[in-house]
């Protein structure tokens, strides 16, 4: 296992913890950025499990399709008149 491996399952094995010791009815997660945002409304990656406010999703993410359509709307190139193609 390598450094940052085991990096990534500390932090997912701390808000494991974190949640199985709190009320069902409030749950909170610890973010990396320190926020403490509820748990239904945090993003968890799939891939490696650990919770995220959304600041730090969008950071952990990458930008959104969404922003991805608006950049290649307004992207020059594609843009003729002001029309879009």
């Amino acid at each position: 296992m390598t450094k940052e491996q085991a990096i990534k399952c500390d932090k997912i094995l701390k808000q494991q913890s974190e949640i199985h010791k709190q009320n069902p009815k409030i749950v909170r997660v610890t973010c990396e950025c320190g926020k403490r945002p509820d748990i239904r409304y945090a993003f968890r990656c799939y891939y490696c499990g650990v919770y995220f406010c959304k600041v730090c999703a969008g950071k952990h993410f990458g930008d959104s399709q969404e922003k991805q359509e608006m950049r290649s709307i307004f992207n020059p190139a594609n843009m003729a008149d002001g029309i879009k193609r």
